[in-house]
């Protein structure tokens, strides 16, 4: 919940693994819901936009730059996320 980020804070769903993108992973059970983070001064990035594309050399329908939170450094970041097909 955003009132659990402090006065004024909001959170939001992040990416984790490449199963997190796919709405039919989660309802055959392979996947449970995104986590929620709280974003704050220390965020990178914001939205998706927010984040470039995957380079050439590794760039395929299959990867996908996005804004998702990272849990070592406690910040949301852009990640690159390179899925195999299913």
């Amino acid at each position: 919940m955003d009132s659990d980020c402090g006065p004024g804070g909001y959170c939001s769903p992040s990416m984790e693994t490449c199963y997190s993108t796919n709405p039919n992973v989660e309802a055959e059970g392979l996947a449970g819901p995104n986590p929620y983070f709280c974003h704050t001064t220390s965020d990178l990035c914001i939205n998706d936009s927010d984040c470039p594309p995957l380079d050439a050399g590794t760039a395929s329908y299959f990867g996908t730059s996005l804004c998702a939170y990272n849990t070592q450094d406690n910040r949301w970041e852009c990640t690159q996320f390179v899925c195999l097909p299913p």
